[in-house]
């Protein structure tokens, strides 16, 4: 999932919301004009096309307050260490006027109603590069310490990477706590409520689309109390066409269909509480058009969300890549070629 940008190996964010209005010719981004579903001469059967003019000069970042950027978490770690103040520079010379970045609760209350200021200090530096640059932060909020989750295997999980599990219901309280102290120390962030909740390798042990529901309802209460005025986006919800059991019998991973589903009909539901649904769009393809992977999971999406009673919520792509490493790498020329 990695664009090199001026140095930093970013996914590609576009968080820009997704009209659902007729393409033409004056679309500034391709994948932000899309057609209505089901117009005359459309394969009933297939997904539409999700739209757009190929040909079209890009304008980067879009107009009309569209967020268009890049998500990066490892600015102080990893193998760039460029810091904030340069990476948040970096995404801004490549057009970026957005960057998402995942806020760990992990990290900054490792032990109850304690918060680490040092933790905290990391990601303060992060938003306010992107503020003095006029850029909006997209924090993503999740994962509890051991402390806030089940009893059990859960609280034994202990590994950075592997130990994605929610709070426990006991603990909702604690995790509505912290997504207020995230709105009121970030109060220009938009929020977005954990990432990829529809797949066990981040939701363990298994994908629950009512439990997410309920977190959701219990964040967007906190959140407004503390500042009204911040978008709360949900879902981040990996592009997935098919529920997939896993080696135990139980879901691995819920299609976006299924979750959604389930996470509207559940109480309480998701319906009314967002700004916007989020979508990841990370497939190792180069054609978007009818009938592909990329146009499925925007006809999913919208589907169901109209069903739940969210018509018309604005959709927002939270990463989007297409990688040269891995199984299934592209050459350079063809990441580039995608990517556009």
């Amino acid at each position: 999932r990695a664009i090199v940008l001026g140095g930093i190996a970013a996914t590609a964010l576009i968080g820009a919301l997704a009209s659902p209005s007729g393409a033409g010719a004056g679309c500034p981004l391709p994948i932000l004009c899309q057609p209505v579903p089901g117009e005359p001469g459309e394969d009933p059967e297939a997904a539409p096309d999700p739209g757009g003019d190929e040909s079209t000069p890009v304008a980067v970042p879009p107009p009309g307050g569209k967020r268009f950027g890049v998500h990066q978490t490892l600015w102080e770690t990893g193998r760039y260490e460029l810091g904030a103040e340069r990476t948040a520079q970096i995404a801004r010379n490549a057009g970026a006027n957005a960057l998402r970045f995942g806020l760990d609760w992990r990290s900054v209350e490792p032990v109850r109603d304690a918060w680490s200021e040092r933790s905290w200090a990391r990601y303060e530096r992060m938003y306010r590069a992107l503020v003095d640059r006029g850029m909006t932060p997209l924090i993503t909020i999740g994962f509890p310490p051991t402390w806030a989750r089940d009893p059990g295997f859960a609280q034994l999980c202990v590994t950075a990477r592997g130990c994605e599990y929610p709070p426990a219901p006991s603990m909702y309280a604690e995790w509505e706590e912290f997504a207020a102290e995230v709105t009121l120390r970030f109060p220009a962030a938009a929020i977005e409520i954990w990432n990829e909740p529809n797949l066990d390798n981040y939701w363990k042990p298994r994908p629950e689309p009512e439990r997410y529901a309920a977190l959701v309802a219990r964040a967007v209460a906190a959140i407004e109390a503390v500042n009204p005025g911040a978008p709360v986006i949900g879902g981040s919800l990996s592009p997935a066409a098919a529920t997939v059991t896993g080696p135990l019998g139980r879901p691995a991973v819920l299609s976006v269909r299924d979750f959604l589903r389930r996470a509207y009909a559940a109480s309480p539901s998701l319906a009314g509480r967002l700004d916007a649904l989020s979508l990841h769009t990370s497939f190792q393809e180069r054609d978007y058009g009818a009938d592909t992977l990329f146009a499925e999971a925007f006809e999913n999406l919208r589907e169901i969300r109209d069903r739940g009673g969210d018509a018309g919520l604005p959709i927002w792509i939270t990463e989007s890549g297409i990688s040269v490493t891995g199984p299934n790498a592209v050459s350079r020329a063809q990441q580039a070629e995608g990517l556009e």
